[in-house]
């Protein structure tokens, strides 16, 4: 299984740090999904939920108002306001 790492920053700290499969971020232009090596991209977040795949059995989930979120380098850093 490939794996990419994330981290979850909002105002009270850091929500997820850790190795995930995949994640699903609500963009302003429609769910994005963020896979292992994806392209180097930034965007900006609006009102949803960010779904963390963590593995095939564990899923964290966190409702947002709006952020950014940056992949690069196999890194993914999400910066969300709840």
């Amino acid at each position: 299984m490939s794996l990419f790492t994330l981290k979850v920053i909002t105002p009270g700290g850091v929500f997820y740090q850790g190795d995930v499969t995949q994640v699903i971020v609500p963009a302003t232009e429609g769910p994005m999904g963020i896979l292992p090596h994806h392209a180097s991209i930034i965007a900006s977040l609006i009102r949803g939920e960010i779904d963390i795949q963590i593995s095939e059995s564990d899923n964290k989930t966190l409702a947002i108002q709006s952020g950014y979120v940056k992949m690069t380098d196999n890194v993914c850093m999400i910066l969300a306001v709840f």
